[in-house]
């Protein structure tokens, strides 16, 4: 699935199929980013850091808006995807080049947001997870 985003050449997807295979990889992509966000909203939330300074707790209030961020951006995302798959069937209905080709520039544009999505939500869990670990209270046993 992961070849499908970062390595495939729209130029080479000449049949519906292969299109609309795309399409269904990235929002299955898309929706493995629902349990991450529910995931880091309650870490952030929780009561495991030991950190008390305001400083901290403000960057934390930061990064639970930006989640919330990503999430609306999601599901602009996947109904966007859901839209281009059924838009995908109009190219059964291309007589030209020209039709093929829009068909094809709306495949990449998309291919190019969703791209920009997990790599921008990546980058804000890696920012996360390194921001709130040294963080963690210790457990006493």
């Amino acid at each position: 699935m992961k070849n499908t985003i970062y390595n495939s050449d729209a130029n080479s997807d000449n049949n519906i199929e292969q299109l609309q295979q795309h399409a269904l990889d990235w929002d299955k992509l898309i929706q493995q980013s629902t349990d991450d966000i529910i995931f880091l909203k309650k870490l952030l939330s929780s009561d495991v850091f030991e950190n008390y300074e305001a400083s901290f707790f403000d960057t934390i209030k930061i990064r639970l808006k930006d989640l919330e961020e990503f999430k609306a951006e999601k599901i602009d995302l996947h109904y966007s995807i859901n839209n281009h798959k059924n838009d995908l069937n109009g190219m059964r209905e291309c007589e030209d080049i020209s039709c093929d080709m829009f068909y094809e520039e709306e495949h990449k544009k998309l291919r190019e947001r969703v791209r920009n999505f997990l790599k921008k939500f990546r980058d804000l869990k890696l920012e996360i997870y390194d921001y709130s670990s040294p963080n963690f209270r210790k457990l006493t046993i």
